[in-house]
């Protein structure tokens, strides 16, 4: 009886695994061998050049830069997005009037799609007509305009900051979430402790978020590690390669120096990397399960 309820659980699944074969790991094993590849476009052959690829991006200078690059976005971004969340779920999940409002107009950057709201951005961005620098100028705070794209000392930064207030409004529910479910007896206790509102945060509020901080920081590290549209849209890359991510790196070399094989090794690269977040991310499920 046990063996066919298990046949019947695998009867259900299989369509499911049947898709996620084609779309997920037949295209993962052709990346794979093709990273062993020198591969000609034009010609339609491909040779077998065993580690030639990722040795040639090992000796690359050019790979430590983007890897600097993409963990300083990393951090930037996800500090912004963590420290942004965590406040704004502080705020919305406090005795405010209109807090249905507030949820309802922080889930907009999320339900917008992100090639939009980077045109957008780009728009505000702008040196000479952007909304930004009429703003900054109106209250005296800068003089003269800003080149938020266009500086190799601001763009980074300028760019981190659109990729986070898109990422805010999924952090703040995962974290809203977590705040609903610390039991309320907890903060009565501390009152009456004589704990004020600094010493319930540090006390009872973060030591009960932290599995879902954890998890959230987890998740969030590789969404951004991986991000691509907005750099793609915004910057791509520039300038003088300030903002050229690993995975601006990756579609570089594949559609701009037709190195398929290069951009394949560099992209197993990026998945072994990523491994280590994602074994971190299932064990820290286990541990809550």
């Amino acid at each position: 009886m046990i063996q066919k309820k298990n046949f019947q659980a695998i009867y259900f699944l299989l369509p499911a695994m049947i898709l996620l074969t084609i779309l997920y790991a037949y295209p993962m094993f052709l990346l794979l061998v093709q990273s062993f590849q020198k591969v000609e476009l034009f010609g339609d052959q491909s040779k077998f050049v065993a580690f030639d690829n990722y040795i040639r991006l090992l000796k690359d200078k050019g790979i430590y830069h983007n890897l600097r690059i993409t963990l300083l976005y990393s951090f930037v971004t996800i500090a912004i997005k963590m420290l942004g969340g965590l406040m704004i779920a502080l705020l919305i999940n406090s005795d405010i009037y209109g807090k249905k409002l507030a949820r309802f107009i922080m889930l907009i950057p999320w339900a917008i799609p992100q090639v939009a709201v980077s045109i957008i951005w780009k728009w505000i961005y702008d040196t000479r007509y952007g909304y930004l620098n009429y703003f900054l100028d109106a209250v005296n705070w800068v003089q003269g305009n800003i080149a938020w794209l266009a500086d190799k000392d601001v763009t980074l930064y300028a760019v981190s900051i659109v990729d986070a207030w898109m990422g805010w409004p999924l952090i703040t529910m995962m974290i809203l979430a977590g705040l609903e479910a610390i039991p309320k007896s907890l903060y009565e206790a501390g009152r009456l402790d004589g704990a004020n509102t600094w010493k319930q945060f540090w006390h009872i509020t973060l030591p009960e978020l932290a599995p879902v901080l954890t998890i959230t920081f987890t998740l969030v590290s590789i969404w951004t590690f991986n991000s691509f549209n907005v750099i793609f849209v915004m910057t791509q890359g520039g300038p003088l390669r300030s903002t050229e991510t690993l995975m601006m790196r990756v579609y570089n070399e594949a559609f701009k120096k037709f190195d398929f094989g290069m951009s394949s090794a560099l992209s197993v690269l990026i998945i072994l990397f990523m491994l280590a977040f994602i074994s971190l991310y299932i064990r820290q499920l286990t541990k809550e399960e």
